[in-house]
């Protein structure tokens, strides 16, 4: 363990001196955000998961799309580290109901620009846009008392939203309107609650949002298209 720290601040000394060498010329990429993902590399070499195939991956992808949105600032490396790690466990734990960490990542995108703060006009909060009522199952089985603040941690709301996901998902496919590989009306109800989607499904005349799960669907798709499973 000793050697390891001692690995890990001789790493961080280095990089540190070759940014401060290059950051005149890279004038895009600041002190700040080289060190950072420094440290970032460093969480990622002590994390549990990460020998696990695909975690660079996922972390590697994360980090690209917190700067794409504007939300790298907004997380600290161990936030970082954590989320490409949860997303990586829910993934595994609900991969019986078709969940990959495409299909998470691709939701945090859509519910919110993975905005981790992020605060709807219905008081959905947080990464993956969790109402009260959706996330107080999940929380009380955790013993959390729910709370605005609480729902902003990025990484339990991942689990909580993709739990509240699977427990839709499920659903359907207990119904036998979906398939594990179908997220259709799961998707449709994670946007438009579960009464809205049951009551689509069986033909009544409402209106919902059809085009959030084929976006969140193509969001998956890009995903998997550049490699992540």
């Amino acid at each position: 363990m000793k050697e390891n720290i001692q690995f890990a601040v001789i790493v961080i000394a280095f990089i540190a001196a070759v940014v401060m060498a290059t950051v005149a010329i890279h004038e895009t990429k600041t002190l700040k955000v080289q060190l950072k993902e420094a440290q970032i590399q460093i969480e990622a070499m002590h994390s549990t998961v990460g020998e696990q195939a695909g975690y660079i991956s996922v972390l590697n992808t994360l980090i690209g799309k917190l700067k794409e949105y504007g939300q790298f600032d907004k997380y600290t490396p161990e936030q970082i580290t954590g989320l490409a790690t949860m997303v990586l466990e829910q993934s595994a734990l609900y991969s019986d109901a078709g969940v990959t960490p495409s299909l998470i990542m691709a939701v945090m995108e859509k519910e919110s620009g993975f905005n981790p703060l992020a605060v709807s006009s219905v008081r959905a909060v947080g990464l993956m846009q969790v109402r009260r009522a959706a996330a107080q199952t999940t929380l009380d089985r955790m013993g959390y008392t729910y709370s605005v603040a609480l729902m902003q941690d990025p990484i339990l709301s991942t689990k909580v939203g993709t739990e509240y996901l699977v427990w839709l998902h499920r659903l359907f496919m207990s119904e036998g309107v979906e398939k594990a590989s179908d997220w259709t009306y799961s998707l449709m109800a994670y946007n438009n609650g579960p009464t809205v989607a049951f009551a689509f499904v069986a033909g009544d005349d409402i209106i919902v949002n059809g085009a959030y799960a084929a976006d969140v669907v193509q969001l998956r798709n890009n995903y998997e298209g550049r490699g992540m499973e």
